[in-house]
């Protein structure tokens, strides 16, 4: 440990825990920092804890450590280079980007689908989070692809979903529940009544960590567009419309003038 004249406020040599430094200095957590300190030569000391074990045993236990006020300064930086040389390559593709988080998110739907069966309920939250958060993504990159002009609008799906075309031909499109404010939304002709995405494994060399730094890169630019609700999938046998009897749909989808009620 690199030695110091600090003040000593404990018996062991060290700060005591809950103590506030004197004036010009300051603490750091115990969070593997202290390799910065000995690679920098800034000098430290720990901040003890004094425990009870085993009845009347005590013991110290380091849980922080002091540093001049003058040298954070060096050690923020140290930390900030480590961490950017730490961060993953931004892709300059941004239609793969969002081709591939989409299929992440599909994954994870899959995922929290099969957990939920087998009631892993933790298990299924999580990957619910990771999907919801991969969407949100997806969409702030067609956002921003589509004011750059590389994604095309041509209207909404029979589920009402935001179609966006790219490429030659209009062989290739997303869905979003972003809709640009103020723009005809005609149905696209051709496409599938219900629409279901199947998940496909990601390609080599594409990790998760830079397609989320790719686009958490990207402005929030929801402005000028209209969220609509996305299409719920509902288990044949698990949802009973209290009006009419029938399975399949919720009270609220039901159109009474079709289904016939049963009393």
């Amino acid at each position: 440990m690199m030695t110091a004249n600090f003040a000593k406020l404990s018996s062991y040599g060290n700060y005591e825990y809950g103590k506030v430094p004197k004036r010009g200095y300051t603490t750091i957590p115990l969070d593997g920092t202290k390799r910065y300190l000995t690679r920098l030569g800034i000098p430290y000391v720990a901040v003890v804890r004094v425990e009870n074990v085993y009845g009347n045993t005590y013991f110290p236990r380091t849980v922080g450590y002091v540093i001049r006020n003058r040298d954070k300064a060096r050690l923020d930086a140290a930390i900030d280079v480590r961490k950017s040389k730490r961060m993953p390559k931004p892709l300059t593709d941004i239609i793969l980007a969002i081709r591939e988080i989409s299929r992440a998110a599909h994954r994870e739907r899959d995922a929290a689908e099969e957990a939920y069966s087998q009631s892993r309920y933790l298990l299924a939250s999580n990957s619910k989070s990771r999907k919801n958060n991969y969407y949100n993504l997806k969409d702030r990159g067609i956002v921003a692809a589509y004011k750059s002009g590389t994604l095309r609008y041509v209207g909404q799906s029979p589920q009402g979903l935001a179609v966006y075309e790219y490429g030659s031909g209009g062989m290739s499109c997303f869905h979003s529940t972003l809709h640009p404010a103020g723009v005809e939304r005609p149905l696209v002709e051709g496409h599938p009544e219900i629409l279901e995405v199947a998940a496909k494994d990601k390609i080599a060399g594409v990790s998760i960590q830079r397609l989320v730094a790719t686009l958490e890169a990207l402005p929030e630019m929801t402005d000028g567009f209209i969220r609509v609700d996305p299409p719920r999938k509902y288990s044949p046998r698990s949802v009973i419309c209290w009006r009419c009897g029938l399975e399949g749909h919720r009270a609220n989808e039901c159109d009474e003038d079709e289904n016939e009620y049963v009393a």
